[in-house]
């Protein structure tokens, strides 16, 4: 039986793979212990940090760190650190090489990145699903789309108990801070400066924007000094500059007020008037269980909208969408959450899609 999530699995999708903390995974090519690296020593933790952490396990396994050096063409003789920046810049060539290659062979002139929010059961599913809504809108039929689909350590509540969603929804969120940046370089290092639509579902938002502009005041600050100043220096990156950025969120997870209010936070900041992301849309649900205010977000700071910094300015940028959904829990009047359940909503989606693509 066919892999679907194998990377590049046709002409016009690139599949972008990272962990909790930004870095890429190597290519299928290159060996991972899953056992080790996914419980590094005895008695870990879910939430320790050296677990399912790429740095860790290729830094901390001197074989396993020869094997990608060699397959990257990375001299080996550096101090461990080195080394393993070193392939991560090859990595992130190898992927902005990749589109472009695409770029010329579709002949493209627009980027579409998908971005999948926390719990994930299956992005591949729900990427597939949002493809086939664009491409049956004929959203692709002259302006041919390099697709970018982002896969990234959003964390899964398996025990299914709300007390463990809640648990690691607070880590869930660390990881898209990491990941916002990591997508941020990728972005910007692309060769070919084309229009770009970013979607993204659910606590996806939170990467997204990390990506596009400094999200700094809706992050509390990180317990370690070392590591603030680390996440300190990684935000003086340059955002990516694109001639057009278009960005959809649907059931956004994520405050407001203290995204929207760094808006124009770029590295470096740049003025209101060059700030090339427009429009915003929100497809919002009122009754979505996982972001409405009946239930996770009354504990740890989701809104309903994603979008209520209620400025003239921001507001003449958002264009804010309601959905329905399927319902989840009726005596409550709460909905579902997954895309899945969004995309159900054809009326909606058109409207949603019509104003990041026309």
């Amino acid at each position: 039986m066919q892999n679907r999530n194998l990377p590049n699995p046709n002409g016009d999708v690139i599949r972008v793979y990272l962990d909790k903390y930004g870095y890429f995974y190597p290519d299928v090519a290159v060996p991972i212990d899953k056992q080790v690296f996914l419980r590094p020593y005895e008695h870990v933790k879910d939430a320790d940090t050296t677990g399912a952490n790429l740095y860790y396990y290729f830094t901390h396994n001197s074989s396993s760190l020869n094997l990608l050096s060699r397959f990257y063409h990375v001299p080996g003789n550096a101090d461990t650190d080195k080394v393993y920046n070193d392939v991560e810049d090859k990595e992130i060539a190898a992927y902005t090489s990749a589109i472009h290659k695409m770029v010329l062979r579709q002949h493209a002139d627009k980027y579409v990145v998908f971005i999948h929010g926390f719990n994930e059961k299956d992005a591949t599913a729900d990427y597939d699903s949002l493809r086939k809504k664009i491409n049956e809108g004929h959203y692709n039929d002259k302006r041919r789309i390099v697709f970018i689909e982002i896969y990234w350590d959003g964390l899964r509540n398996l025990d299914k108990k709300i007390r463990s969603a809640i648990t690691i929804w607070v880590h869930a969120q660390n990881n898209s801070r990491y990941v916002g940046l990591a997508l941020r370089e990728l972005l910007d290092n692309l060769k070919d400066r084309l229009p770009l639509v970013m979607i993204t579902h659910s606590l996806g938002a939170s990467v997204g924007t990390g990506a596009l502009f400094n999200c700094t005041s809706k992050w509390r600050p990180l317990k370690d000094e070392r590591d603030q100043a680390e996440m300190d220096n990684l935000i003086k990156m340059r955002t990516p500059d694109f001639p057009e950025v278009r960005l959809g969120m649907l059931a956004p997870a994520m405050p407001g007020v203290n995204t929207f209010i760094d808006f124009n936070k770029r590295s470096p900041n740049i003025t209101a008037q060059d700030n090339h992301i427009y429009p915003i849309v929100i497809g919002y649900n009122p009754y979505d269980y996982a972001v409405s205010k009946w239930f996770l977000s009354a504990h740890v700071g989701a809104t309903t909208l994603g979008c209520n910094y209620d400025t003239t300015y921001i507001n003449k940028l958002i264009v804010p969408i309601q959905f329905t959904t399927k319902r989840k829990f009726p005596i409550l009047r709460l909905q579902e959450h997954e895309l899945l359940y969004y995309l159900q909503d054809k009326a909606n989606v058109k409207k949603f899609l019509d104003d990041l693509f026309l």
